[in-house]
């Protein structure tokens, strides 16, 4: 195989990656709102809804009909979350973390973590 039909299979394959990272990024922007607001959650137990004194405020930043992103000083320790979001009578909802990094904020460094829903859950 010839340099010219090297480059020519590389710049078709870095293009093809292109238009596929653009269809992902068009997509998550489409569907993610912000959610400035305080809302509870909690580790799950065993897979069952924690009790109410496991819930703690976070910051959320974003939502979408798929998960949403928190704010909070430290990353949680189990990959399974309990949302419970809105105003007593709280929606409940399973997530699961699928991404967290640190971040700064005014308030200093937070983790922000990243998570996707996988359920409702009834009390």
């Amino acid at each position: 195989m010839t340099n010219s039909a090297n480059d020519a299979d590389f710049f078709t394959a870095v293009h093809h990656l292109t238009l596929q990272q653009a269809a992902v990024a068009e997509l998550r922007d489409d569907l993610r709102h912000d959610f400035a607001s305080r809302q509870r959650v909690a580790c799950t137990i065993d897979g069952q809804l924690p009790p109410d004194d496991e819930f703690v405020e976070v910051w959320c930043c974003d939502l979408s009909s798929r998960g949403l992103s928190y704010l909070a000083p430290q990353s949680p320790a189990g990959g399974s979350l309990v949302f419970a979001l809105g105003t007593p009578p709280y929606t409940y909802l399973q997530a699961e973390v699928v991404h967290s990094e640190q971040a700064e904020t005014p308030e200093g460094p937070q983790w922000r973590i990243g998570c996707r829903f996988t359920g409702r859950v009834k009390r």
